[in-house]
């Protein structure tokens, strides 16, 4: 057998997640999957599937050409529409986080590749953390509020823009599902009345021209995630193995 690897590490250095051991490797092509995965560019693993329908003029067919074939194929054909658990279901979340988590890297690979291919058009691909703090709620446990900016493949602000979250919960029950949320707003986590509430958390931006919804990273201090695992109780909150129990106080 011979095993493919690149000569030099991935130059992405969001290809690495703290939710996929697998993707700490930098030098092995496509996590020793190539079967199921393939990079065009080198940077980026992707999941074969048909080309955008329209060529990404507008965005109109994007996501239910590219990014709806990788969510039809761990669906079962179902098509792009969201569950209650987002667009992943929570049960492939919960058996197989690592399988999970590539796809919706795929996934965004194709936001990445169609939103530097069309330049001219502003699309969202980004959500910044651009503050963060701990308070303690009405139930008396600890809540994270995290303020998050929009911005576009470039790095600029997209307040007219919208993003929603979705929480596919392994231990627990949700607080909340599906939430959507301005291109500037305040989001907070939260174990609530429970001892334990851990989801794994992505989300997808829409601009304010209508481009999207397609799937954005998180931006948290330098660092880019496809997705959040998010692990709380009701005395301490961590995102990806991060501990944000003692970040500053909310005024």
């Amino acid at each position: 057998m011979t095993a493919v690897r690149f000569l030099t590490p991935d130059p992405y250095m969001a290809s690495g997640g703290p939710a996929d051991p697998g993707s700490w490797n930098r030098y092995v092509y496509v996590q020793w999957d190539p079967v199921n995965f393939y990079d065009p560019s080198g940077n980026n693993m992707a999941m074969p599937g048909p080309e955008p329908e329209g060529g990404g003029g507008g965005g109109g067919g994007f996501w239910p050409g590219v990014i709806g074939a990788i969510i039809g194929i761990i669906t079962g054909g179902g098509g792009s529409t969201p569950t209650p658990d987002g667009f992943i279901p929570s049960k492939t979340w919960e058996t197989n986080p690592g399988l999970a988590v590539k796809l919706w890297d795929a996934a965004i690979a194709a936001t990445v590749a169609q939103a530097f291919e069309d330049t001219d058009i502003r699309y969202p691909l980004y959500l910044n953390v651009a503050d963060e703090c701990v308070t303690k709620n009405f139930t008396g446990a600890l809540e994270l509020r995290r303020h998050y900016e929009l911005e576009d493949q470039l790095g600029r602000d997209m307040p007219g823009g919208t993003f929603t979250e979705f929480n596919a919960v392994v231990a627990g029950e949700a607080t909340s599902k599906n939430a959507t949320f301005r291109g500037n707003d305040w989001d907070y986590i939260s174990a609530g009345y429970q001892g334990r509430y851990n989801f794994y958390q992505t989300f997808v931006g829409r601009s304010g021209t209508g481009i999207g919804p397609v799937p954005i990273f998180v931006q948290d201090h330098g660092v880019d995630y496809g997705t959040l695992a998010v692990e709380t109780t009701r005395t301490s909150i961590k995102i990806n193995g991060v501990d944000k129990s003692n970040v500053r106080p909310c005024p």
